[in-house]
């Protein structure tokens, strides 16, 4: 069995992993205008702040009667839990869960020194205001009822951590496939985009030998060429088959080799579509948790992955 003292120190931290949440959730919907349930995880609970508290009051314990050295403490012991933290999340996740890039005097977006002197504040607001009522309240609760709630909210906060890191990993195996499909896709583009400079290259041969002005089969290539960045749709098909028609009627069958590589990149362009739409199911509430409650997650490697899932989180937001 734990002793008893750690029983209320899990209690702290699971009391200021809730107070953690009450302030980020506050502060980030403030800053958005509309509500945000802040974290990790889908329970009102921030580990982040939990683990702060816990090694401030361990490191300003050796300073409890200097207020500046307790102030600076707190500023270097949560900097560098926040730095390591996020690190250690980007490095696993491929996500940064938040990112200070914008604010000045920042390091590496995981850190900023405006965090770093607000850290220092709480600090001093948690050593000195608050910790020691909390303390007593914890210190005064029978050994039956501490046990039996740091028992309930482990389980709990157990269960809801392994199903959110689950998603979190779920997260970035969609970037990585969405990211691996816009890789696809551009082949595809700069493959047919050659395909298309082929064939007007061709074309513009024939006009020159035969004098002819072929302006119907150079009018398609023309809209070819100008719609190749475009999504790869039903209409695209249609004039792939109609400037082999024309190729056809004007005698130039070498044009025959752009629909037949068509048809083999068009498999893959469905395959590709295959692929997103599934990397793109929102229907897991985890995984949507950590898209909409965290509005500042980036990632600097799948940079258009994440501007893609932010654009299907709209979508099903509208959709609602």
């Amino acid at each position: 069995m734990l002793a008893h003292w750690v029983k209320e120190w899990l209690l702290l931290f699971y009391i200021y992993c809730f107070f953690g949440w009450c302030f980020e959730s506050t502060y980030v919907s403030l800053r958005t205008g509309h509500w945000v349930n802040r974290g990790f995880m889908k329970a009102p609970f921030l580990p982040l702040y939990g683990s702060g508290a816990m090694l401030l009051l361990i490191v300003s314990r050796s300073f409890s009667e200097n207020i500046i050295l307790t102030y600076i403490a707190g500023c270097i012991g949560a900097t560098i839990l926040e730095f390591v933290t996020g690190a250690g999340m980007e490095w696993l996740f491929k996500i940064k869960y938040w990112d200070y890039s914008r604010q000045r005097f920042n390091l590496k977006g995981h850190i900023c020194l405006s965090s770093t002197i607000a850290w220092g504040f709480l600090t001093l607001f948690m050593t000195r205001i608050i910790h020691e009522p909390i303390e007593g309240v914890v210190r005064s609760l029978p050994e039956a009822v501490v046990t039996a709630v740091v028992l309930v909210l482990t389980i709990m906060l157990a269960g809801d951590f392994a199903l959110s890191f689950k998603a979190a990993m779920d997260l970035r195996d969609v970037l990585i496939k969405l990211e691996e499909a816009r890789a696809d896709m551009e082949e595809l583009q700069i493959r047919l985009r050659s395909m298309v400079e082929h064939a007007g290259a061709q074309v513009q041969r024939a006009i020159e030998e035969r004098g002819a002005k072929l302006d119907a089969l150079h009018h398609e290539l023309t809209e070819i060429r100008e719609n190749i960045q475009a999504e790869l749709t039903a209409g695209f098909e249609v004039r792939i088959s109609k400037l082999h028609k024309l190729a056809e009627e004007n005698n130039l069958e070498s044009l025959e080799e752009i629909k037949e590589e068509y048809r083999q990149w068009r498999s893959r362009f469905y395959e590709n579509q295959h692929k997103r739409l599934q990397a793109l199911d929102l229907s897991d509430k985890f995984k949507l948790h950590h898209l909409k409650n965290n509005p500042t997650m980036n990632s600097k490697r799948f940079k258009k992955a994440m501007e893609e899932m932010r654009e299907q989180l709209n979508k099903f937001r509208d959709a609602k």
